[in-house]
């Protein structure tokens, strides 16, 4: 985690991902019931009587704490519980840590009593703390290691657990400053690919599964290293990725014993390089939840993806390993880490999370976010419904504030599952973002994905964010009826073959920049003029564009073009948003050869897809939703009004959160008489119901249907409306 060992961060506050585990090769991934998640790493929970009481007021879901462990991941061997923040390393006996087991278990057991559903402790992939020359930290239990032997620990390993470090050549702990609440000691960066710290790792899951744990969250999640295991592992991975014919033509040798990891400039093998990090880091997250179900079968496993509001954040940890589509098979929950608090910024000016639960839903897993300004009702409520319309997840709350508005969502949550489960997207957009372009350092296609994911929430179009795999012609036919390939440089052969597939039976392919210029391997695919004009295909019909500012406007600010250290920055936003004048002047004067995307696919489709009628909300947004169950359809659509102001003088001060003003300055605007639209599957319609958390009575919905077209009078809008739609 980004902000483990920082001052400020005693909470830890952290975005994730939760999902039931699935296969990526599933066809259509669908959603789940979302649900209300709490993280604190302080101290103070273990054997506390008003601690249980609090959590008893109030409960959440989940329930995320930090080292409430046996054994420290960090540390080896503590005395008390929580951190790792502001802890150290006590060396303690076997009966002690016997005696933290049994301590956890009755722990685990009153947390459950008193409405927790599951609980989940701390571990990093790759810190440790302490001195290794001087023996102390970490070194203090690594000295005494088969003092632990019967933990599931064995014998201590031959080697100091020193050489397990990244970066074997160079070995360099950091040296922590004096205002770290962990100084003098130093942070080591160990690698999960070396036997002797996965080992450890794992040893560590074991104990946590013991004490009644629900799973485990694993923080950082980083690799980037080119130590002896990592080349040998590299080696195998490249033999079961390719035959020796398909290495041959990849790399121009089929020798394996030759390969070795790469580096910038090395072309493909620099790509298969950062997959295979990716890929290593999920091959530990999958032995990490085996072991913990070893002894409870249902033990899960929920990691942090880091931030994905701004692209130089997402850009900087691509070589680190953080591809989720490797993670997703094995976790239940996957963090994003942001900062900034969903809502108003300023007129036509909005902060939400869309586009983070739009790839996680296109990847298969369920995602949550962890928004560190999101301490008041409004900005709570917000995030929890984004999370529910987004295909279900959950906001990750920091602290315990708002008991009141976690409950009323959980409440509303687990009375209606049957508005969340299992449903499948009825939108008929879908927009490709390939995580993979950016191992060939393409970050265009991140850059056009936040552009048009803006436009089409700002212009009501439901749209899906699905990845390169899924490009396949059947499938995209069946799901939508148009699919935007935005910069993606780097296609497959059979990738393109799929494409024009789909055009050839009807769909809409619109391309933005040059998809497809290189082949998979990197090498550049010749282009002949007609690569650049338009063309009817078939039924359907391909539409080129050479840059996204052509199709969709890019505004002159927006938080995915700032630096992560501008982004974390609340001030720092506001102070930008001003400068460039924003509610003056949003966009730049349109290019000369400017052609609106809406129109674009209003002209090749013959229909508008926009869900709501007034062109000038472009803070209600909208998630479309379908599913059959005992033969009946059910259409669900979820409006959720991002029309609340940011409280920009919040901030925080020590552990304590100022919201800069009166709560009234910050309230929702409630949203009356607005009109949608809808183009309903086959069926007539049987009922249409309204339900909402701030409405204990389903209000009426009033409508009109003709040719499958639906209109619909939605109720007043405070922050989350559900319109069920039934169909027979």
């Amino acid at each position: 985690m980004s902000g483990v060992f920082r001052n400020r961060c005693i909470f830890a506050l952290s975005a994730i991902l939760l999902s039931t585990e699935v296969s990526l090769g599933q066809e259509v991934w669908r959603t789940t019931v979302p649900f209300t998640y709490l993280i604190d790493y302080s101290q103070g929970h273990v054997n506390n009587p008003a601690y249980l009481k609090k959590i008893a007021a109030a409960p959440p879901t989940l329930m995320h704490v930090g080292e409430d462990d046996p054994f420290s991941s960090v540390f080896g061997t503590k005395d008390i519980y929580g951190g790792p923040q502001g802890t150290r390393t006590t060396l303690i006996t076997a009966q002690q840590a016997q005696e933290r087991i049994d301590t956890l278990q009755h722990y685990v057991a009153a947390m459950h009593q008193a409405g927790v559903k599951w609980i989940i402790p701390y571990i990093n992939n790759l810190a440790v703390l302490g001195d290794a020359n001087k023996r102390t930290g970490f070194w203090e239990f690594f000295d005494h290691w088969n003092r632990f032997r019967e933990f599931g620990f064995g014998p201590r390993p031959p080697e100091d657990m020193v050489t397990a470090q990244m970066f074997p050549n160079w070995p360099r702990p950091k040296y922590l400053s004096k205002n770290d609440p962990n100084y003098p000691y130093k942070r080591y960066e160990m690698c999960v690919n070396n036997p002797m710290w996965r080992n450890y790792l794992l040893a560590v899951t074991l104990n946590i599964a013991r004490t009644g744990m629900d799973g485990v969250f694993v923080d950082e999640m980083d690799l980037h290293d080119y130590g002896r295991y990592d080349q040998e592992d590299f080696r195998k991975y490249i033999a079961k990725k390719y035959t020796p014919a398909e290495r041959l033509k990849r790399f121009g040798t089929s020798d394996l014993s030759s390969f070795h990891l790469g580096y910038p400039g090395d072309g493909a093998l620099w790509y298969d390089t950062q997959a295979f990090w990716a890929y290593s880091l999920g091959q530990f997250l999958k032995a990490v939840r085996d072991e913990g179900r070893k002894i409870n079968p249902n033990f899960f496993v929920m990691t942090n993806e880091g931030p994905f509001a701004h692209l130089a954040g997402v850009a900087s940890r691509v070589q680190g390993g953080k591809d989720p589509a490797d993670w997703a098979p094995y976790t239940r929950l996957i963090m994003f880490e942001e900062m900034q608090r969903p809502g108003e910024l300023g007129p036509h000016h909005f902060l939400d999370n869309i586009l983070q639960y739009k790839i996680a839903f296109g990847l298969g897993f369920t995602a949550g976010t962890l928004l560190y300004y999101a301490q008041d009702p409004p900005g709570i409520e917000l995030g929890m419904a984004e999370a529910a319309a987004g295909g279900g997840g959950a906001l990750i709350q920091g602290g315990y504030r708002e008991p009141g508005s976690r409950m009323k969502y959980r409440r509303f949550f687990e009375a209606h599952p049957e508005l969340f489960k299992g449903y499948r997207s009825l939108a008929d957009v879908a927009l490709v973002f390939d995580y993979d372009q950016m191992y060939w350092s393409n970050f265009k296609n991140l850059f056009d994905t936040y552009v048009l994911s803006q436009y089409l929430s700002d212009h009501h179009i439901p749209y899906d964010v699905i990845p390169a795999s899924q490009i396949v012609a059947p499938q995209l036919r069946s799901r939508y009826r148009a699919v935007i390939t935005p910069d993606l440089a780097y296609l497959s052969q059979k990738a393109l073959a799929q494409l024009h597939e789909f055009a050839q039976g009807g769909g809409v392919w619109i391309d933005i920049g040059k998809s497809g210029q290189y082949d998979d391997a990197g090498v550049v695919r010749p282009l002949s003029p007609e690569s650049f004009l338009d063309e009817s295909t078939g039924k359907g019909s391909m539409i080129r564009v050479r840059r996204i500012e052509n199709v969709a406007h890019v505004p002159r600010f927006a938080l995915y073009l700032l630096r992560e250290s501008q982004a974390n920055d609340l001030q720092e936003i506001v102070k930008l948003y001003k400068s460039t004048r924003i509610p003056e002047y949003p966009y730049p004067p349109p290019p000369k050869h400017y052609s609106d995307l809406q129109g674009l696919i209003k002209q090749k489709t013959g229909q508008s897809f926009s869900v709501i009628s007034d062109p000038h909300l472009e803070g209600l947004r909208c998630n479309v939703w379908q599913k059959t169950a005992d033969g009946t359809r059910v259409v669900t659509l979820h409006f959720v009004n991002y029309y609340t102001p940011i409280p920009t003088q919040a901030r925080f001060v020590g552990q304590n959160y100022e919201l800069g003003g009166p709560p009234s300055d910050y309230a929702s605007r409630i949203l009356k008489d607005v009109h949608a639209q809808l183009r309903l599957p086959s069926g007539t319609v049987k009922s249409v119901t309204a339900f909402s958390p701030d409405s204990p009575k389903a209000p009426p919905v009033r409508y009109t249907v003709s040719n499958n077209e639906m209109r619909l009078t939605l109720p007043p809008i405070r922050t989350y409306e559900i319109v069920r739609i039934e169909l027979q």
